[in-house]
């Protein structure tokens, strides 16, 4: 067994949460035998860190296991273990409650009823806000979720504004990250056809203009079924209504301790006074409070979270005072939602005016913020503080973000009741606008280099925010807007997240056309770059020329060399290979007179593409290598990742396969890292003709297939990009193959991502066969 091997069996041992990319980094390398010392050094990381990572690895390893691994055992005991067959790895991507679900019992027998009715495909779970749709849907989705084999995806659309970034959403959550020149609705439909898979889409009753593509996708996906929490129904022909109801209520005079209401009033009152006790004249004044709050779930949270300083009967005094005190001044509306707004304007009253005025402004975050963002934006003292009294009285929640730290953020009724009691919005929203257009310049700069990962995830975890900006800024700062889609563009590209960017630049293009600028010429020709990953290279032309026009009206020498560097390599992928030549030369020698190192190494890049595609082996070899150098100085691994692409067909050119292999393998480790699937489906070709060329067919057509199926997926097969060598070794294989070749095609076809590369890294013993030979597609690389 060696290292890829060993890999498969700890993925299987440790499904679904298997080892993160630097616990993977830190694995292969003590399999090779180096030490964290070593690690550290070639990969930038701190010494102790790895030795940290290490320790870890080691312990959890031992766990999975069921006996003691060390840094020095652990290959002999990893190679006693037989290797699995590779799991089939359905998405199930549902968020864990923090909280279990409290008196539900007969709604979810009743959901699961209908879901497991062959007729029912659609299930929309309605009901004001405060009555725990989501919460339910979660609980329903968990239980059903074995009897999807391809997954159950949950798709939270509570932070989109626009119905046109539902499909974007749906596809995002998915993994379906990119569309090519077809529509996304399209490619959604094509992906989501043959799969049996659960969707739960959360919060749409204002993104009501896309029930038209949620008609769509069930009409033309038959194993799909959909859960949606609405405050309405979508009134979709086949949509069954499941409204939520409050909780079962107590007899007020003869108090159930077992009633559903009670129950979750006494949870929640306990989570906050865990020495909670509760004497007969107590039990009446907690069923009397569930009936005031009509067993409105959210409305119970607030009042129970009152008895780390009230008892049961004071919350009722003061819940009888606020209530009717609300009737008294004629308040309108469904009782439902008088009751729940009166709970949360007694909950509000009760806060000190620092913490009313922190809840107010906390409305503004979507998909929650960090401590750091929470005090820049919102400028209240003792932010800390404020927050742990907002966490006791259930008004905010916690979860931990991807470094550990806390994040806070609102269910989505509280939300809008904090943007509603804000008492300047207008100043809040700009402010909230302007912090993440600095986090957004400073991510600029460091997505570049050695912090890639760390600002990739950051960016991720941010998501939900930068899109609330970018929307606010469309209608009050495009400016704005412009600056900081111009500097997310490289978290779009490497995440493959091409369609979402598109959507936002030319949106943002559209309303500052009277504005010529270094950043709008920056942003077009950021458009044809992800224009170019998405393979629509006729409108990728347009953008760039228009974006080297300004360039040059601005005398913006930045802006020239990176259009030029993009043309050129735009003129290779068209095959026009003199123009990408002096393309390529007049970019770098822009760069290297304005001493642009990462300009440089894209310049280099493209005429090392352009050389090889003419023959010119040296030349090829020489601009790629110092690329490659170039961007390992500055530790940017998505451009070291492209090169190693280059660098693979340049020694699969020179024959070298056992070269061509490693840049392979090193730049699929790193696109795997990076999350990058577009990568993935090249090097996965990359890998296929190596293993053609290297006598072993059979490998061969799982990765080509596999390649080309993933490719397709994102809109980009390697047929696309490559289009003579794919094609020429695919036939190469088929006429070695025979009639074993489709059978061998379609197993590489069947492949996930996952499974997909973990197959790629796993080498094989190869034979020789004579017309594999190096010539055979030196010409068409």
């Amino acid at each position: 067994m060696n290292h890829e091997e060993s890999l498969i069996l700890l993925d299987t041992l440790l499904y679904p949460n298997k080892l993160n990319d630097i616990q993977t980094l830190v694995f292969v390398e003590c399999w090779e035998g180096h030490s964290y010392a070593q690690i550290a050094e070639t990969h930038a990381y701190d010494s102790e860190y790895i030795k940290g990572v290490g320790s870890k690895l080691w312990q959890r390893i031992s766990e999975a296991l069921g006996e003691p691994v060390t840094k020095n055992s652990f290959r002999s005991v990893l190679t006693r273990r037989p290797l699995p067959a590779a799991p089939a790895r359905a998405r199930r991507l549902l968020p864990q409650p923090l909280t279990p679900l409290v008196g539900r019992t007969q709604e979810v027998d009743h959901a699961l009823a209908l879901l497991w009715s062959a007729h029912v495909r659609l299930v929309t779970f309605t009901g004001p806000g405060g009555t725990g749709k989501t919460r339910l849907a979660l609980e329903v989705a968990t239980l059903i979720q074995q009897d999807f084999s391809d997954g159950t995806v949950f798709v939270a659309l509570a932070p989109l504004r626009d119905p046109a970034l539902v499909v974007l959403a749906i596809a995002q959550a998915l993994g379906l990250k990119e569309v090519g020149r077809q529509p996304l609705a399209e490619t959604l439909q094509d992906y989501i056809y043959p799969k049996q898979l659960l969707l739960v889409l959360d919060n749409f009753e204002h993104l009501l203009p896309a029930v038209d593509l949620v008609a769509q996708l069930l009409t033309n996906a038959p194993h799909l079924k959909i859960i949606v929490t609405s405050r309405t129904v979508l009134r979709l022909y086949g949509e069954y209504e499941f409204p939520v109801p409050p909780l079962g209520l107590p007899d007020p005079d003869q108090p159930d301790l077992l009633a559903p209401a009670v129950q979750l009033f006494l949870e929640r009152a306990r989570a906050v006074h865990p020495g909670l006790e509760l004497p007969p004249n107590q039990a009446k004044a907690v069923a009397q409070c569930c009936v005031q709050l009509d067993g409105l779930p959210l409305a119970l949270e607030l009042a129970a979270a009152q008895s780390k300083v009230l008892t049961p009967q004071a919350i009722l005094n003061r819940l009888n005072q606020r209530l009717s005190l609300g009737e008294r001044m004629g308040r309108t509306g469904p009782t439902h939602q008088r009751t729940l707004r009166e709970t949360m304007d007694w909950s509000y009253e009760l806060l000190t005016p620092h913490e009313q005025a922190l809840f107010t402004q906390l409305g503004v975050f979507w998909g929650g913020a960090s401590l750091a963002a929470i005090a820049q934006v919102c400028q209240e003292p003792d932010v800390e503080t404020g927050l742990q009294a907002l966490l006791d009285k259930s008004l905010i929640r916690q979860r931990a973000d991807h470094q550990g730290e806390p994040r806070y953020f609102m269910l989505q009724i509280l939300q809008e009741y904090a943007q509603a009691r804000c008492p300047e919005p207008d100043e809040l929203k700009r402010r909230h606008a302007h912090y993440f257009a600095q986090l957004a310049r400073r991510a600029q700069t460091e997505l570049a280099g050695s912090n890639q990962r760390f600002w990739l995830a950051y960016l991720a975890e941010e998501s939900a925010n930068l899109r609330a900006v970018l929307t606010w800024c469309l209608a009050h700062d495009p400016d704005l807007g412009l600056q900081i889609a111009g500097d997310c563009w490289l978290f779009w590209e490497v995440r493959s997240l091409l369609s979402e960017g598109q959507y936002w630049l030319t949106q943002l293009l559209a309303r500052t056309v009277s504005a010529p600028s270094q950043g709008r010429a920056q942003v077009l020709n950021i458009t044809g770059r992800l224009a170019i990953f998405q393979g629509d290279f006729r409108q990728a032309q347009v953008w760039f020329q228009q974006g080297l026009a300004l360039c040059r009206e601005l005398d913006y020498r930045r802006g020239k060399a990176f259009a030029l560097a993009n043309l050129g390599a735009l003129a290779w992928y068209q095959g026009d290979y003199p123009r990408g030549q002096q393309l390529g030369e007049e970019g770098l020698a822009l760069a290297i007179a304005i001493q642009d190192r990462w300009l440089e190494g894209a310049a280099r890049n493209t005429l090392g593409l352009v050389a090889l595609a003419q023959g010119d082996i040296a030349s090829a070899q020489r601009q790629n290598e110092t690329s490659l150098n170039i961007y390992q100085e500055l530790q940017d691994r998505w451009s070291m990742a492209i090169l190693l692409w280059s660098l693979g067909g340049v020694a699969t050119a020179l024959g070298d396969y056992p070269r061509a292999r490693d840049c392979y393998q090193r730049g699929l480790l790193l696109h795997r890292e990076l999350q990058n699937e577009w990568g993935l489906a090249h090097k996965l070709a990359g890998l296929g003709q190596v293993a053609l060329f290297e006598g072993d067919p059979v490998r061969a057509a799982r990765l080509l297939g596999a390649a080309e199926t993933l490719g397709e997926r994102l809109g980009t097969p390697p047929a696309q990009i490559a289009a003579q060598a794919f094609l020429m070794a695919v036939q190469h294989v088929q006429a070695a193959l025979g009639d074993s070749f489709q059978t061998l095609w379609e197993e590489g076809c069947a492949l996930n991502a996952t499974q997909a590369v973990d197959y790629a890294l796993i080498n094989r013993e190869r034979v020789n066969l004579a017309w594999a030979t190096p010539l055979a597609l030196k010409s068409s690389i």
